[in-house]
């Protein structure tokens, strides 16, 4: 075939399927040529220019920020909400729905999900919509006392469970204990055991991201001092299931680590999916940290907080 009858036909067959809206196997048809052939000249079309796909962004999408994201820190996938950033309690609710989405597009019917604790996890799992998908849900941290009862592990991992028709896994113990011998021993606990080996197997965790200072749930709580968090202040950006870890993600191996009951932050690399839910501009150096200590690689955020995330990224070693 001439070069002139080879941009005929190219031309022929992408007005047939991109503007005449014929199927690959109709244009087969009409022309009396093999579907594969179709789809074979239809890629010639897109590699000469002769057909060029423009994909117009709607005036809310945020997907060059996502990619971005996914790009720099090697995600699976970002999702960022456009939202008022202003309003705390509107960012997590947005971030919580489309976190929400997410996991349930991610989940398959029988898998284990590993659930740590926050409040915008609690928003995801108020998001959620009931459906009957089960799975084995595991509580991966243990219970944080005089902390709101609805942002637990537990009450979290046992609504998800109850909405997917699933199966809840708890972890019967406090979250932090007064010494690491404390804490050694109740991880032999057979039940402890149980939910911190069951959440090491976990193909999704769900986890937030917590911020060090005095406003932490965790001096409020009491189980921090005000002098022990001024002193992880200095070394630590973030916690995740009460773990903290420094600015390039590295864990904060302090005497406060070792007093924490539930799935070693490190082992959260084994896991496929492991989806942070968290947003706000003063959270953004703990989630940069997360992700480039690979802790996180899925990441539902809003918009100021994934600009000011990749900002940092830039600017800060």
């Amino acid at each position: 075939m001439s070069p002139v009858n080879v941009i005929r036909m190219l031309e022929k067959v992408a007005r047939l399927y991109y503007e005449d809206d014929l199927t690959q196997q109709e244009i087969a048809g009409q022309l009396g040529v093999s579907r594969p052939k179709v789809a074979r000249l239809l890629k010639q079309a897109k590699e000469r220019g002769i057909v060029k796909i423009e994909i117009v962004a709607s005036p809310t999408a945020t997907g060059e920020l996502e990619r971005n994201l996914e790009h720099r820190f090697g995600l699976k996938e970002a999702i960022v909400v456009r939202v008022d950033g202003s309003n705390e309690p509107l960012v997590r609710r947005e971030i919580g729905a489309a976190a929400a989405e997410c996991f349930l597009r991610v989940l398959n019917e029988g898998d284990t999900v590993a659930v740590s604790w926050g409040r915008t996890l609690l928003d995801l799992v108020d998001a959620l919509r009931p459906q009957h998908t089960p799975a084995r849900i595991v509580q991966m941290v243990g219970g944080f006392g005089r902390v709101d009862v609805n942002v637990h592990a537990s009450e979290l991992a046992r609504r998800i469970a109850e909405k997917l028709d699933g199966d809840y896994v708890p972890l019967p113990a406090p979250a932090i204990v007064q010494t690491p011998e404390l804490q050694a021993a109740i991880m032999e606990d057979v039940g402890v055991r149980d939910a911190v080996e069951g959440a090491r197997e976990a193909r999704i965790a769900l986890v937030g991201i917590g911020v060090p200072g005095q406003n932490s749930v965790l001096v409020e709580s009491g189980y921090l001092s005000k002098e022990e968090m001024d002193e992880i202040e200095r070394e630590a950006v973030g916690d995740i299931c009460a773990q903290f870890y420094t600015a390039q993600g590295q864990l904060y191996d302090s005497h406060f680590y070792h007093r924490v009951v539930g799935l070693p932050l490190s082992d959260l690399r084994g896991i496929e999916y492991v989806l942070a839910a968290a947003g706000g501009v003063s959270k953004a150096r703990a989630i940069l940290g997360a992700l480039r200590g690979k802790l996180i690689n899925v990441l539902v955020t809003d918009e100021d907080t994934a600009e000011a995330v990749l900002q940092m990224d830039t600017t800060e070693t």
